[in-house]
């Protein structure tokens, strides 16, 4: 299977303090692809942060349930 660079992004999660020590990392390098790394994902209408708190995600649905007149 061949991995799409355009459409692909790499997010790590973990507690803050280890996230801390990977914000330097800005791509990883997957079978010599440059993938970009991300704090926020969106997985199958899913949005993930690093911390898995699912603000993004909950900020989204409300924002889509209560538009704004």
């Amino acid at each position: 299977m061949a991995l799409n660079a355009s459409k692909s992004v790499a997010i790590f999660f973990g507690r803050s303090q280890r996230l801390k020590s990977l914000s330097g990392l800005k791509s990883v390098n997957v079978a010599g692809t440059v993938i970009p790394v991300s704090d926020k994902v969106k997985i199958l209408g899913a949005a993930l942060d690093s911390s898995l708190t699912m603000e993004p995600h909950t900020k989204t649905i409300l924002l889509l349930s209560h538009p704004l007149t």
